[in-house]
């Protein structure tokens, strides 16, 4: 079933559903992504026929309804023959989902992929003249000047300017590098001298303010000359280091008494704001005053024109409330009908859920019933286990090891989808099908053949016992006792009997293992976890029933 649900996931997402990453089966996708699933097929057999059908669920639990009973509707004029309706949209399981889409994915128009020639004399057209038209924007050059073109286009790289990062500390002795490296050009010949003076450090021309005072002007020296720096003495380092510290203190000073000005400055913003804005409450009040007294003004002014004025509007209310009410009752006719749809609906539901709880409780009851009588039917069946434990093995074995073959032998699908791995997971399915049909015919000879057997030993022992009677009739009717021939008869009905159990022992395994099936059917369907939902939804319409009565309650008043 894995392989099936990997193929169906597969399909729907080649023909355009939104599929999670995560989902791996088809008991992982809910309610909205069965009924996606459901329409995009639809469309896709016939997208004119289907056209009304919408992908997503109304939030209405009515109109919820009614979409998934059209949508069902639609699978059911396709030919599908299944049982299907808005429950198994609504509230899926994992055999009905994989039922109806399998019915589906058959019924999608096969595709006829036309392979269409391309005259490729345009192209080539289009191709040469494209080539033509580069060939003459380029300029003209000689056949042997075509070799020397520029074929190095690195981009310029230019150096940062930080001239302006450089410490002054360093500033002297970066002066004396420089002059010595004039020098040193100097010295060289004078053929390189012009390239060498272009390299010339630019600090020499940047010299910083704080160590005018400090450079002395320097002459020319020579190349052994010895180069000396006076240095200030210490107590004038002592005196500038005590000044700047004061100074320091001072900016702090200042900056602190500053920092206390601009706090004082903000609370005494935040309080002329908090007054202004008591000022313009203060005006807004005195403003709506002065417009109510104005108004007052002016309908003493016109005293006579308001009186007849209100005498108009007070004749024109029983009418304009008359036209009200017209107008409420047209509005309340199509809600009051919407109600009883709702009501109509919902006493179905009910009905539909009272149906399905009563079944549930006769499955229950049944089930319990079964599982009462396991017990009793297995001590039956034990005796006669042992009997065909040999030929059960045998029949059964080669069944099991199929259905193991079949069940653990996976595909590894790939991420996208292969057509040769999909090919080739199709021939080994079949390969399996023809194997298991092979080993069923040769389950149903061996069955043929111990039927063949069993109706030899029966009439074996039929024909036996009424040997056995016959001769031991005649001993007791020639020695006058009976007692031989009772207990003949009484050994041909206990094996009469034993025969009996033997059969009602096997109709009673066929019976045990239909309901086992039955059961393991009803829980896949997943029965109640649909309930829970269901009461869900019942309890939603019936909360969208008591909002529509508190609004029709409400524009009644």
């Amino acid at each position: 079933m894995e392989q099936v649900d990997k193929i169906i996931l597969t399909s729907l997402a080649a023909i355009g559903c939104d599929l999670e990453e995560d989902v791996e089966s088809l008991s992982q996708l809910g309610m909205g992504a069965v009924v996606e699933g459901v329409v995009v097929c639809l469309k896709a057999i016939d997208a004119k026929q289907f056209a009304s059908l919408s992908h997503k669920l109304p939030p209405n639990i009515a109109q919820r309804f009614r979409a998934a009973t059209a949508i069902a509707d639609a699978v059911k004029a396709l030919g599908y023959t299944g049982d299907l309706g808005y429950q198994s949209l609504l509230y899926p399981n994992e055999v009905d989902v994989r039922r109806f889409f399998s019915f589906l994915l058959e019924r999608l128009p096969k595709e006829d992929i036309e392979v269409q020639r391309e005259d490729l004399s345009g192209v080539l057209l289009a191709r040469a003249q494209q080539h033509l038209r580069q060939a003459l924007s380029r300029p003209w050059l000689p056949p042997h000047c075509r070799h020397a073109l520029l074929k190095r286009r690195d981009k310029l790289r230019v150096l940062r300017d930080d001239s302006g990062q450089v410490d002054s500390r360093l500033l002297l002795c970066s002066i004396l590098a420089s002059h010595a490296r004039q020098l040193q050009c100097g010295a060289l010949p004078v053929r390189s001298s012009a390239k060498l003076t272009t390299n010339l450090d630019p600090l020499l021309h940047v010299i910083s303010p704080s160590t005018d005072s400090l450079v002395t002007p320097l002459s020319p020296l020579s190349p052994m000359m010895n180069l000396s720096l006076d240095e200030p003495p210490p107590q004038e380092q002592q005196q500038s280091l005590e000044e700047l510290r004061a100074e320091i203190a001072q900016l702090e000073e200042s900056e602190r008494q500053q920092l206390s000005v601009i706090h004082q400055a903000a609370l005494q913003n935040e309080k002329l704001s908090a007054e202004l804005e008591v000022v313009k409450e203060s005006e807004r009040e005195v403003r709506e005053s002065l417009e109510s007294a104005e108004v007052s003004l002016s309908l003493l002014a016109s005293y006579e024109q308001s009186r007849a004025r209100l005498e108009s509007v007070i004749a024109a209310a029983p009418a304009r409330a008359e036209k009200l009410r017209e107008q409420f009752e047209q509005h309340c006719a199509p809600l009051k009908e919407q109600i009883e749809i709702v009501k109509n609906s919902v006493t179905t539901q009910q009905a539909e859920f009272e149906a399905l709880t009563s079944e549930i409780e006769k499955l229950r009851s049944e089930r319990q019933d079964f599982l009462q009588d396991i017990p009793v039917i297995e001590a039956q069946a034990e005796t006669i286990e042992k009997k065909i434990q040999g030929r059960g093995q045998a029949i059964s074995r080669p069944l099991l090891n199929s259905a193991l073959e079949m069940v653990t032998q996976k595909p590894n699908f790939t991420s996208k989808f292969c057509r040769s791995v999909y090919t080739k997971q199709i021939l080994d399915i079949t390969a399996k099908v023809h194997k298991q049909r092979h080993v069923t015919e040769e389950v149903l000879q061996n069955i043929r053949k111990l039927q063949k057997e069993i109706n030899s030993l029966e009439g074996k022992i039929d024909r036996s016992f009424a040997v056995v009677e016959e001769l031991s009739y005649q001993a007791s009717w020639m020695t006058g006792g009976t007692g031989l021939y009772r207990t003949v008869i009484a050994m041909h009905d206990a094996c009469n009997e034993i025969v009996d159990v033997l059969r009602e022992t096997g109709v009673i395994k066929r019976k045990t293992a239909d309901l086992r099936e039955q059961v393991a059917q009803e829980q896949r369907k997943d029965i109640a976890e649909a309930l829970s939902r269901l009461k869900n939804d019942l309890s939603a319409v019936k909360q969208e029933n008591e909002l529509l009565k508190s609004r029709i309650a409400s524009n009644a008043t």
